[in-house]
């Protein structure tokens, strides 16, 4: 349900909004098999497991505790929270290994699949690659000293906050650049 006041979802029996701390259970309608009505789980609980009433809340259709209650979010399970971790989602795991087999192909053989290269443009490309992870290694270390400067001075005034640079996780995850928005800040009034 979604308080129309606020625009936040929330609970259909309680009226309490869902926060991130909130524990989130769908219970599963079966008669139409792909629909679920989703509570708090204080409200399930308390008016229906304490009391052994095993009848939907809102549509009044019953359900099995067993195969029909379907936890969405528990903060306090350490488990849900591993699954929503960004780091443990399949696409960021794979992107980061295929990153690595690249680097780790790059820096072993430098060598590109079937290609015959000349000895002036192995030369070349060699000369090339020793300047890319030279350009990796600064990045890194600057990185490194920012994240530094970050970490220990946490007082600094707003002229100095605004001069460093940001770093952004998917950026260190991913290695791909983002934008710093300067341009979308002139589109807005």
């Amino acid at each position: 349900d979604k308080d129309e006041s606020t625009g936040k979802w929330q609970c259909p029996v309680l009226n309490k909004p869902f926060t991130d701390r909130t524990k989130i259970v769908a219970i599963r309608q079966r008669p139409p098999g792909n629909e679920a009505n989703v509570y708090s789980y204080e409200a399930y609980h308390e008016l229906n497991v304490k009391a052994k009433n095993y009848i939907d809340l809102v549509s009044g259709l019953k359900f099995t505790k067993e195969d029909d209650v379907i936890v969405l979010q528990d903060p306090n399970d350490e488990r849900h929270c591993k699954l929503r971790d960004i780091q443990n989602f399949n696409h960021i795991r794979t992107q980061r290994d295929s990153i690595n087999n690249s680097n780790n192909n790059n820096s072993t053989g430098g060598d590109s699949g079937n290609v015959r290269r000349s000895v002036t443009a192995s030369r070349i490309m060699d000369k090339l690659s020793k300047e890319k992870r030279k350009r990796e290694k600064a990045a890194e270390e600057e990185s490194k000293k920012l994240l530094k400067l970050n970490s220990n001075d946490t007082t600094s005034s707003k002229k100095q906050q605004q001069q460093q640079q940001l770093i952004y996780t998917d950026e260190l995850i991913t290695s791909v650049n983002l934008t710093s928005g300067k341009a979308s800040g002139s589109f807005t009034s």
